[in-house]
């Protein structure tokens, strides 16, 4: 696999949706972003582009040559790729994994479809996960990170 991208946030699936929650937190979001280093800022920035377009997720600021961010809404997480600021190499975080929400199964399957084309790694179809609680699908980007896209279904 290629070597970008290291995680520079972890997140546990089941502490994000207990801590993301706003009533959890009292009204705040313990997850604001999550970073993923490159050594290709212009590749990393191309792959996210189409992965969050088709769901409608813009970018939400960068600074040219260093960083890219995305985000769905104003208060929401956002995830961005970055250089490393410290000029070492970044590499994929083993056992790491970023966990990102849609709305619908639809947006999940669509979400992995397009990550597998643009030449992400499937690590999981997608499907009904804990007992038919969460539709999810699992991937790599093309640097190796592993992120799963899911919604949360009825009670």
């Amino acid at each position: 696999m290629a070597e970008t991208f290291v995680l520079m946030t972890y997140v546990v699936s089941n502490a994000l949706a207990f801590f993301s929650s706003d009533a959890a937190r009292g009204g705040k979001k313990v997850t604001g972003y999550v970073t993923l280093g490159t050594n290709d800022l212009g590749r990393a920035t191309a792959f996210y582009d189409f992965l969050f377009r088709i769901v409608g997720i813009p970018r939400y600021k960068e600074e040219p040559g260093r960083w890219v961010a995305w985000r769905a809404a104003d208060g929401e997480p956002a995830v961005a790729v970055a250089l490393l600021a410290d000029g070492e190499r970044a590499t994929a975080g083993n056992g790491s994994m970023v966990a990102l929400a849609f709305r619908t199964p639809a947006e999940v399957a669509a979400v992995h479809a397009l990550a597998v084309a643009l030449g992400g790694a499937d690590e999981g179809a997608p499907d009904l996960r804990d007992g038919g609680k969460y539709f999810a699908a699992f991937f790599r980007d093309r640097d190796g990170n592993k992120l799963n896209a899911f919604c949360e279904l009825g009670a």
